[in-house]
């Protein structure tokens, strides 16, 4: 899905993927999993090309990166952003989170995180503020305790 928004004075784009399993029995739906999530927002006019890497399905007590790269050199440019783990009732209520920035080094935002212990989900936001403009990310990571089911 794409959408865009003016919001005097600010311009918005918005692109949003979700893929959803569902379960049918009887010729009724029975039930829904949501297999890949994520959106991503940025200010209107924003060339700033990045690269999303965070796998869509992770192991439970896993080490795994949640990154966003910049594609192209910074050229002296000062970047800054932020990554914040949000809570299921967040998630629930589509509460609007604060997410602390700060300078960063390198040519995007790069983090290694670990997947809870039980199965279940884990929504990250991130923001990364650049001369070109604002990118937030929005990204679902299933949690699953089974080797087989990383895959849908």
């Amino acid at each position: 899905m794409r959408g865009s928004r003016q919001q005097d004075p600010f311009a918005f784009m918005l692109e949003a993927d979700q893929q959803v399993l569902l379960a049918w029995r009887g010729g009724r739906l029975v039930g829904q999993e949501i297999l890949r999530e994520q959106s991503l927002l940025r200010t209107a006019g924003n060339s700033l090309a990045v690269q999303v890497q965070i796998p869509d399905a992770v192991l439970t007590g896993q080490r795994y990166d949640v990154d966003l790269i910049v594609d192209q050199p910074l050229d002296g440019a000062i970047t800054a952003g932020g990554l914040i783990a949000l809570t299921p009732r967040q998630v629930r209520s589509f509460e609007m989170p604060v997410v602390p920035v700060g300078p960063l080094f390198g040519g995007g935002l790069f983090k290694t995180v670990q997947a809870p212990p039980q199965p279940g989900a884990q929504t990250w936001a991130m923001v990364l503020v650049h001369p070109q403009g604002i990118v937030s990310l929005s990204k679902r990571v299933r949690v699953v305790s089974d080797r087989a089911q990383l895959r849908p």
